[in-house]
């Protein structure tokens, strides 16, 4: 499989997106370069992209998936994930606040923590974080669920619909 390297720097985020789509919809597998923690990358991927992005990303990355392959190699800001119906998101550092919110599917793994409200209004999915989950999260999870392996934070679960948040370690 051919490989597209994508270098974000301070171009366009528009431009950016489109380079990575027209990558994604050729096959070709997308290395993501010179992040700078920017916003709104890798959104709305199609199904059977893989993208790999090199450092740390900003909000919103991976947003919408309908079925993409994605990994952050370090960490990634607030809603990554937000709205995703499939696929899956690997995160290998700390993840933002909302890390899956109202995602409908697939999954989303984070190698370190999780901000506050991971997974928020979930309808479906999974998301396993490795280290711990901040406060609110699974809030308002219609379906769906979380594993945290390393604790939560305050008010884990509150008003929690029908999903699942299952907790190994310390709940505050």
């Amino acid at each position: 499989m051919m490989e597209h390297t994508v270098d974000v720097g301070k171009r366009h985020i528009k431009e950016i997106n489109e380079e990575i789509q027209e990558a994604a919809d050729l096959g070709k597998v997308i290395r993501v370069i010179n992040t700078l923690s920017r916003h709104n990358l890798g959104i709305g991927l199609p199904d059977g992209a893989k993208i790999e992005f090199e450092g740390s990303v900003g909000y919103y990355c991976g947003g919408l998936n309908v079925g993409a392959n994605i990994t952050i190699e370090r960490n990634a800001g607030w809603a990554c994930g937000e709205g995703m119906s499939k696929g899956n998101i690997t995160v290998g550092g700390y993840c933002g606040m909302s890390c899956g919110a109202a995602m409908m599917g697939g999954t989303i793994h984070v190698k370190g923590d999780a901000g506050p409200r991971c997974g928020v209004a979930m309808k479906g999915g999974t998301i396993v974080v490795e280290g711990k989950i901040g406060y609110q999260s699974g809030f308002m999870a219609h379906a769906g669920r979380i594993i945290a392996l390393g604790g939560s934070g305050a008010s884990c679960a509150d008003a929690l619909w029908q999903g699942e948040v299952w907790v190994a370690g310390e709940i505050e």
